[in-house]
């Protein structure tokens, strides 16, 4: 009974360290997918310092939104 007891003991230890090494791995990810982005951002705004270019939608995407207004309003 005792060994069954240590084992399932040794499992909860082992999963509570996989989720937080979970969670850190999460956080470091995430810390490096926006540094890339930042820094992708910032050389495109060194590149191109006095154009701005404006993103218009798609005529689909605007009726799609045209839709969801008429059809959320009932």
């Amino acid at each position: 009974m005792s060994d069954k007891i240590d084992i399932l003991n040794r499992e909860i230890e082992f999963e509570e360290k996989q989720m937080l090494y979970d969670k850190y791995k999460t956080a470091l990810d995430k810390a490096r997918f926006l540094k890339e982005i930042k820094g992708e951002l910032g050389f495109n705004i060194k590149k191109n310092p006095n154009k701005v270019k404006i993103i218009e939608k798609t005529w689909s995407q605007k009726f799609i939104i045209k839709l969801k207004k008429i059809f959320t309003k009932f």
